[in-house]
């Protein structure tokens, strides 16, 4: 009754605590190898030198018995074996589903994290939502490698299910899972693409504000109609103007930039 107990647990740990019982009764019935294969081999001798014509009955007997008790052990054996097997897969599924289970939690839990994110007010809190949000993204990738690795342990799990209600659990769990990860993946580009838009915007307005102040700085310098008062003095507004234009000039290019993000925006 104990090789053929059908129970192989319902969690990882009573799977584990019934394996540990199961491996004692297998050490025991290896154990007594030895004892039954002696007492096979004595009954085969003397079924060998025979009995006498009144004795037949009990030879008969020694026969049936001996008989009986080879199929008694063969059955023990292949009972031991196919219990061994039953509790290895139930322990192998276990482990599965409570990896399985972890990586769903953590999931659930990124999404949660991302949703409470608030609409930044600032491009200090852009760049701050875009770090967490990037260091996510990095978290998921590395994810990606675990739920590949349950996938393929589902997929041999699946080929050697007990049944096919098991098989299609299986198939039920992985697909969850799966579709979980594509959903925070999408959401989580998503949201980089809100953060980078952000970003944006808030660079736009403060180089536009700066390019602004520059600009009011420096219209004073173009339109001044100091033309100097002397011959030295023209010379020295016409350095400073040459540094001027070569300053607007230089700054062209932020001009050129900021117009650019506009566009974009």
């Amino acid at each position: 009754p104990l090789a053929d107990n059908q129970n192989v647990g319902r969690s990882l740990a009573d799977c584990l605590a019934k394996t540990r019982q199961h491996d004692k009764l297998v050490a025991e019935v290896t154990a007594r190898q030895p004892t039954v294969e002696r007492t096979l081999a004595n009954g085969t001798a003397l079924l060998k030198e025979g009995a006498a014509p009144t004795a037949a009955a009990e030879v008969r007997l020694l026969d049936k018995k001996c008989q009986q008790l080879e199929q008694d052990w063969r059955n023990l054996q292949e009972s031991c074996a196919t219990r061994t097997a039953r509790l290895r897969h139930q322990a192998t599924l276990q482990e599965y589903l409570n990896d399985a289970s972890e990586l769903a939690q953590w999931l659930k839990e990124c999404a949660v994290s991302q949703e409470a994110v608030e609409q930044p007010k600032d491009s200090a809190m852009v760049e701050r939502s875009l770090v967490k949000s990037k260091n996510l993204d990095s978290a998921l990738n590395a994810q990606l490698h675990l739920c590949k690795d349950l996938e393929e342990r589902a997929d041999k799990l699946i080929s050697v299910a007990v049944d096919e209600q098991e098989a299609n659990a299986l198939r039920r769990r992985q697909a969850e899972l799966s579709e979980q990860l594509d959903v925070l993946n999408a959401d989580t580009a998503a949201k980089q693409d809100k953060l980078n838009a952000a970003k944006n915007y808030f660079d736009f307005v403060e180089e536009s504000e700066d390019l602004e102040q520059w600009t009011t700085e420096h219209l004073a310098v173009a339109s001044a109609e100091e033309y100097g008062e002397d011959w030295e003095h023209l010379q020295r507004l016409q350095q400073n103007f040459k540094d001027f234009k070569a300053n607007v000039e230089t700054n062209k290019d932020r001009f050129d930039a900021l117009e650019t993000l506009a566009e974009q925006l």
